[in-house]
Formats: structure tokens, C-alpha cells, sequence
């Protein structure tokens, strides 16, 4: 199922990219990082919403020499119970090269009020990001979610 989500996500990516249009990446939290939601593959079944993040860093520690923008989360959220449950998660380099994908097996958990899963629970959940900044590429998110963090 994990990987059933990645390529439709990324086929979603694609078919935006390819009508000239990016995704459509909405601010949902700023902490330690600055979280974005890709809004167009959030997906219901039952009571669980699927979805991926764009986890954005500040990038001033280089791990290893290199520098990294942040990662693609996947996750669920259970909207009635309030519960969230991160599936995957793949770091993405300033290079551009993405992953490993990492698969995360970890139980769900509730949200906590004013946490970073609070914030995509209002995406996600309401389509009420708690934000008003969105952005249509990864560049554009990167660029407003390390101004954000600078100034966080």
C-alpha cells in the first residue's frame, strides 16, 4: 500500500508538472522545520486520510558534506479518532536526489494541540491550512519555509 501511495503521489506531481502547473504545497506548520502539505494527494478510505508532507529544514548542517532541503513525509491521519501515523519518509538533498525511503512502522498517536500534526490535521482534515502561504514547487516552498524558519 506504501508503495501504491508514492506513485500515485507521484503521478500526481507529474500530471500537475505537465499541464504547467506544480503542486499545490500549503503551509500547515512552522516549528523546527516548516511543514507543507501536498494537498492533491490527500486521499480518504474509511476513516483514514492518507497524504504526503514536504518537511522543509533551515539546511545550515551538512550531515556526511551534504546538504539537505528536508523530505517527503507520508502519513495518515485518522480525522474521528484525531490520530496520526507517519508510513514513510524519504530525505531530500539539495542536489535533488530523494531517499532512501524510509518505511516507518511505528503506531498511531493522538494529536497534540499547536504540534506539527495539529497543522496537517487542518489541512488534511478541514482543507483549512493553518497558513496562508502555498507554493507550486518544491523551490518555492523551500524558499518561503527557510524564510519562515529564519525568522521563526
Amino acid at each position: 500500500m506504501q508503495r501504491e501511495h508514492w506513485l500515485l503521489a507521484a503521478a500526481l506531481v507529474f500530471a500537475t508538472a505537465a499541464h504547467g502547473q506544480g503542486p499545490d504545497l500549503a503551509l500547515t506548520w512552522l516549528g523546527r522545520d516548516a511543514v507543507f502539505v501536498e494537498m492533491a494527494s490527500i486521499r480518504a478510505a474509511g476513516d483514514q486520510t492518507t497524504f504526503r508532507a514536504l518537511r522543509v529544514v533551515d539546511g545550515e548542517d551538512a550531515i556526511n558534506g551534504e546538504r539537505f532541503l528536508g523530505g517527503w513525509q507520508a502519513a495518515s491521519i485518522d480525522c474521528r479518532a484525531r490520530t496520526f501515523r507517519a508510513s514513510s519518509f524519504a530525505s531530500l538533498r539539495e542536489s535533488g536526489a530523494v531517499g532512501p525511503e524510509q518505511v516507518l512502522s511505528g503506531e498511531a498517536y493522538p494529536i497534540a494541540g499547536g504540534s506539527a500534526e495539529a497543522g496537517m490535521e487542518s489541512a488534511v482534515c478541514r482543507n483549512a491550512p493553518a497558513y496562508g502561504e502555498r507554493a507550486s514547487s518544491v523551490a518555492e516552498a523551500v524558499k518561503i519555509g527557510r524564510g519562515k524558519l529564519a525568522h521563526n
